[in-house]
């Protein structure tokens, strides 16, 4: 797949290094310099150093070939903004990190409007990890299915309390008895 992601951070440089070492062909757009020469040296993927909510920009990236943008830069609205120049310029699909609650709030209206294949908060996708994880304490790995309705969840069984054969009653005497 031809994927463009606009910013440099932690989590753009993690994306552009997974995504490529997958063997998908990866543009990165930044504003800063340092950090696009950086990612240049030490990642097979190209760079460009520009705001990526330029038109001219996306098109230097190759916005009209890519099949995908995912926009993770440090601006919510950044982000909603070069998802839309690609989606109208492009036709790619584009992925958007929106981390203030007010614009999650409207998540629905706004995909719809922009035309947004995927909207990720972090901080709500960590929190809904954690309550999965606290339904089942003996979960060790949970795998959302095609839909979101459905999630596998492998688990180990907990050992008998030492000579009652009965399972442990709590997480922390589980814990200790796993560990």
């Amino acid at each position: 797949m031809r994927i463009i992601i606009a910013g440099c951070g932690k989590v753009g440089y993690i994306l552009a290094e997974q995504l490529n070492e997958e063997g998908h062909e990866i543009t990165i757009i930044d504003t800063n310099e340092e950090k696009i020469g950086m990612v240049g040296n030490l990642l097979d993927v190209m760079c460009i150093h520009g705001n990526a909510t330029s038109y001219r920009v996306q098109e230097e990236a190759g916005v009209k070939e890519a099949d995908l943008l995912i926009a993770v830069t440090n601006k919510d609205e950044v982000n909603l903004l070069c998802c839309l120049i690609a989606r109208k310029a492009g036709h790619c699909q584009t992925i958007a990190r929106v981390r203030d609650p007010g614009y999650y709030e409207e998540i629905g209206f706004i995909k719809e409007e922009l035309g947004l294949s995927m909207a990720i908060n972090p901080e709500l996708a960590a929190a809904a990890d954690i309550a999965r994880l606290l339904q089942i304490p003996s979960a060790m790995e949970w795998i959302p299915l095609p839909g979101e309705r459905w999630t596998w969840c492998a688990s180990g069984f907990p050992r008998a309390r030492p000579g009652t054969g009965r399972r442990s009653s709590t997480p922390a005497e589980r814990w200790e008895e796993t560990f």
